[in-house]
């Protein structure tokens, strides 16, 4: 059946089927997720890129090019599953699916980020009370697929406070309190988790020097000598 004649603008074919006398769309594939970022490690929760509907009989799907190692498309489904081995740079995959008489495609973009790392960051040589310190960031995280929230533990002096988007520690100390190993946990997007330690205190701030008091002296009845 058609909505308008073979080969001209705006033609549509459509199927009739035999047994119902109902109309069947024909086949079409719309990107469900047009871009999708996997962490190096982490197992995907399986997700589908590419939908598709109308057509007659059972679909096939089928990808090209490959996917990254440790990944594969359901050719049943077009769901893509499993744990990456390998990183990726953005790649754009085409997604073929195929009924019993015709073929469409569409495509997504798909990437593996390297796993999380952490290396030392900056501490201060010391941290005062009631002293503001200049932002710092204890532990540099790299890798990881955004967004990543971090997480300190235990729980860092009164006054301080740890940015979750950027784990960036910032603030005024209220009280002092003993050096203490902190240990900073950074999360993505996908699960991947990693930690880094510091260590730091709050002390009291340095006193201004006392003069040093000497010894007076006198000689005779008029003369004094004074020391500091």
């Amino acid at each position: 059946v058609l909505n308008n004649a073979p080969g001209t603008p705006g033609c549509t074919l459509f199927r009739v089927s035999t047994a119902t006398g109902l109309v069947i769309a024909p086949l079409s594939a719309s990107t469900a997720l047009s871009n999708t970022s996997l962490t190096l490690g982490i197992t995907a929760t399986t997700f589908t890129p590419i939908t598709a509907s109308g057509g007659v009989g059972n679909k096939s799907f089928s990808i090209t090019p490959a996917l990254p190692a440790g990944l594969s498309l359901n050719s049943s489904t077009g769901a893509i599953s499993g744990t990456p081995t390998t990183a990726s740079v953005s790649t754009s995959y085409t997604v073929t699916v195929t009924d019993s008489s015709s073929t469409v495609s569409s495509t997504f973009s798909l990437s593996v980020n390297p796993a999380l790392s952490a290396s030392s960051g900056s501490i201060p040589a010391n941290i005062y009370k009631d002293s503001p310190v200049t932002p710092f960031s204890p532990v540099s995280i790299s890798g990881g697929t955004s967004p990543i929230t971090y997480a300190v533990s235990p729980s860092l002096p009164a006054g301080l406070t740890l940015n979750a988007s950027t784990g960036v520690i910032s603030g005024t100390p209220t009280s002092t309190a003993v050096n203490a190993t902190y240990t900073i946990t950074a999360t993505d997007a996908n699960g991947d988790t990693e930690t880094g330690t510091f260590s730091t205190q709050v002390i009291m701030p340095t006193a201004p020097g006392a003069p040093t008091i000497g010894i007076a002296t006198a000689t005779g009845q008029t003369t004094a000598t004074v020391s500091f």
